[in-house]
């Protein structure tokens, strides 16, 4: 008699105990994988929120610079073929490296506001991704202030002539390109998902750079207002997202 025979001799007592005991084993790993996945305690959130905001306010002064240097938007920068090529490379990397920094800054908004929802209502949200947008900002610092003098020399290169190419641009060229964006961090860390739709109670713009953060992840574009007295359908939007 197999195995699986003797099992089944006692009208399935056996199997069901079986089941029970796998089933146990399942909930107790899927609840240590909560344990390590979520935060809901008020002091790590707390710490969690502050470690976001200087690694936000670090890159956004960066960001900040590397436009100074500039002397514009880098966002309004194109390639016109009449200036030196590697003055025109410097432009269009660093142009690149703050459209990627821009969406990072929006997500860090929205990330801050679903932190202010967990103090505020009590809730929890996923830890790592957090920490892992916190470790990408403190590298989009490094590598936005990397391009400031490289902008400067190239700046000057395209309006006056002036200015050869250096090891600067070439090192800040290089920098701008290595920094990528790998699997996208999740638009949504609190557990439950459709607290996004709630991050107006969290402060002005905050629905706005949800928006924008979700048109990037699904090409849909957001919603506008109807007249400059009524804002734009930011729930139905989110709800179509969700």
């Amino acid at each position: 008699m197999s195995g699986l025979e003797m099992l089944f001799m006692d009208g399935g007592a056996t199997v069901a105990g079986v089941l029970s005991a796998a089933a146990a084993v399942l909930g107790y790993k899927q609840q240590k994988e909560d344990d390590i996945e979520l935060v809901d305690q008020p002091p790590d959130l707390e710490l969690l929120r502050g470690n976001l905001a200087d690694a936000y306010t670090s890159a956004c002064a960066a960001h900040a610079a590397a436009t100074a240097a500039w002397g514009e938007p880098l966002s309004l920068f194109r390639a016109s073929g009449d200036c030196p090529p590697w003055a025109e490379a410097v432009g269009q990397s660093a142009k690149d490296l703050v459209d990627k920094a821009s969406e990072l800054e929006d997500l860090a908004d929205v990330y801050d506001s679903q932190l202010q929802l967990a103090l505020s209502d009590g809730k929890s949200l996923q830890r790592a991704p957090l920490e892992a947008l916190v470790e990408k900002l403190n590298e989009l610092t490094i590598v936005l202030t990397q391009q400031v003098p490289a902008l400067i020399v190239a700046r000057d290169a395209m309006s006056n002539g002036l200015g050869p190419r250096g090891a600067q641009a070439e090192e800040a060229v290089q920098a701008a390109t290595q920094f990528v964006l790998e699997e996208p961090l999740p638009i949504a860390i609190m557990r439950e998902r459709q607290l996004l739709g709630e991050l107006w109670r969290t402060g002005p713009g905050r629905m706005e750079a949800l928006a924008r953060a979700i048109a990037r992840r699904t090409g849909r574009e957001p919603p506008e207002s109807t007249s400059p007295a009524e804002e734009p359908d930011y729930a139905s939007y989110v709800a179509a997202y969700l």
